[in-house]
């Protein structure tokens, strides 16, 4: 006996559309996806390095000079002309024209204002550099280099950053009786020698540095030549037979030096600051009459031996000649950056490829592909005949294909 198709058409269609109503809210099968695996999460960093391995710490150095100057000048300059008198021989013409200058040089003072400056060198390392990089355009301070160094932490042998020059000079040695001019070398220059002694991590952990300080045994100097000094006078008589102190002078040159050393423990980054190296020079012309000076001194002599007392000094010759006095100082000064160094890592990522004993990632299952294949799926169970006496379970037999 055959079934009514029409009926069971309809009785399969509402089936199905109660199925995918019931997948629609939620219930049973369901439209979300299969949750994403979460990433692997990455390699832990490095361990901490190991204490006792050698360390390092890179030392940067800025070396500055800064000049100051201040001068005066004071007195009088005339310029005369020869009056021309006519003899009976004639008139003899000595120097023709008129009175070309005369002048009065009144006091002028130039004082840099580098003092201020020195007053408020507290400030960060970029706001720094730009009132450096002023002073250099002005004329007012000089970088003289900017070396860097890597100092091995507990090294008995001393890091040397030198900027030096080897000046010649004329050095006399005596050979018996007679003395004999060599020429000889002399270092001028900077001189720095750092020493990291020590380091000490407050918290034990290498990865902050802020609680990182490193002792620093510095050590600076400064040599320079200064002006010729006259020693002694060679008692040979100059080529031309005359003997006095400008041709038998023995004249050496006079080298000044500078240094300071101090030992600091600063912080890792810490901009140490080392100054207090001046040189002071001090210049006084005076250009006035040669008895007018004699004289002035003489008097001057027996008035402070009569009375101690500071009086003022060459007040006449000062008056009616050119007096000029300059008076300048110079300070070395050293920036020095201390860091500790550390080599560099890379964190990368390890890759277990498929077949070597990872687990191959589950692919997404696509929305639609898959609700088509579960409802496909659906009827096998729903739509199973309970015929009379047939035996038929398929689609086909219950949608009366078997005719």
């Amino acid at each position: 006996m055959y079934r009514d198709v029409p009926a069971m058409r309809s009785i399969m269609s509402r089936r199905i559309l109660i199925v995918i109503a019931f997948l629609m809210v939620g219930g049973g099968w369901a439209f979300a996806q299969a949750p994403a695996a979460s990433p692997a999460p990455l390699p832990a960093p490095p361990p901490p390095a190991n204490p006792d391995e050698v360390k390092q710490v890179n030392v940067s150095v800025k070396i500055v000079e800064f000049q100051t100057s201040k001068g005066s000048e004071t007195g009088l300059s005339a310029y005369f002309k020869q009056r021309q008198r006519t003899n009976a021989l004639g008139q003899v013409l000595t120097n023709l024209g008129y009175v070309r200058a005369a002048d009065v040089t009144f006091p002028t003072n130039t004082t840099s204002a580098i003092t201020v400056f020195l007053d408020q060198i507290r400030l960060p390392e970029d706001d720094m550099e730009m009132v450096l990089q002023a002073l250099v355009h002005q004329d007012r301070a000089f970088i003289l280099s900017q070396p860097k160094a890597m100092v091995t932490v507990g090294s008995p042998i001393p890091t040397t950053i030198q900027t030096t020059n080897r000046i010649p000079y004329q050095n006399t040695v005596v050979v018996g009786a007679t003395a004999v001019q060599t020429t000889a070398f002399r270092d001028t220059g900077v001189s720095l020698t750092v020493q990291a002694p020590a380091i000490q991590d407050d918290d034990g952990n290498p990865a902050t540095t802020d609680d990182t300080y490193i002792q620093l045994l510095v050590s600076a100097a400064v040599n320079e030549q200064g002006q010729q000094i006259t020693v002694a006078l060679d008692d040979r008589v100059a080529t031309g037979g005359i003997f006095g102190a400008a041709t038998n002078a023995i004249k050496v040159p006079e080298f000044v030096s500078r240094s300071v050393a101090t030992s600091v423990w600063v912080r890792h980054g810490q901009v140490l600051l080392l100054g207090g190296l001046y040189r002071n020079t001090k210049n006084k012309n005076l250009s006035t009459l040669p008895w007018l000076t004699q004289g002035e001194n003489s008097v001057l002599g027996v008035i402070d031996s009569v009375l101690p007392t500071k009086f003022l000094g060459t007040p006449i010759s000062s008056t009616l000649g050119n007096n000029t006095s300059n008076f300048s100082r110079r300070e070395l000064v050293f920036l020095i950056k201390a860091e500790l160094w550390r080599p560099a890592y890379t964190v990368v990522k390890e890759l277990t490829p498929v077949g070597a004993g990872g687990d191959e990632p589950a692919k997404k299952k696509g929305t639609l592909s898959g609700v088509i294949q579960e409802i496909s799926d659906i009827p096998k169970g729903l739509l199973e005949g309970k015929g009379d006496g047939s035996d038929k379970t398929d689609v086909q037999s219950n949608l009366g294909g078997g005719r």
